[in-house]
């Protein structure tokens, strides 16, 4: 099943039309959550950054390393993770989990070229994978 998302501003949208609180500011800053790529993998998935942050009894502040997570966005806006919550300890992890979880279904993935890793803010659709290559791909 793709989603019928081309950006995550798109699912944005979708989750505060339907009256959902995902994107909020009150709830992104009580969670610490970022949005990690705005690339959208299959019409429906993107990657958040998550980071705990605690006191302890003497008030000393405490924050471990930002981790991130996948999550699906559906139709009506309503928004999944899909696995564990801060699963993955590194961006490039994350990215990684998405592409085989797009491949196990089959799904051909887009491979960045060098800018896209150099942070440009889309992937190129001529660089494609499929089949025998996409098993072994890693992001470099």
């Amino acid at each position: 099943m793709t989603g019928r998302f081309k950006f995550v501003s798109e699912i944005k949208e979708a989750n505060r039309k339907s009256g959902r609180y995902f994107f909020e500011a009150d709830t992104m800053r009580f969670f610490r959550s970022k949005v990690a790529t705005y690339y959208v993998w299959d019409g429906r998935y993107f990657i958040t950054s998550e980071q705990n942050v605690w006191f302890d009894e003497h008030h000393q502040r405490h924050a471990e390393p930002r981790r991130f997570s996948i999550r699906e966005a559906h139709d009506d806006g309503d928004i999944d993770t899909v696995g564990e919550f801060q699963a993955w300890a590194t961006l490039a992890q994350a990215r990684q989990a998405v592409n085989r979880l797009l491949i196990r279904q089959g799904i051909s993935v887009p491979r960045p070229c060098v800018k896209c890793l150099n942070g440009a803010s889309t992937l190129h659709p001529h660089q494609v994978i499929t089949g025998a290559d996409s098993a072994d791909w890693k992001e470099e």
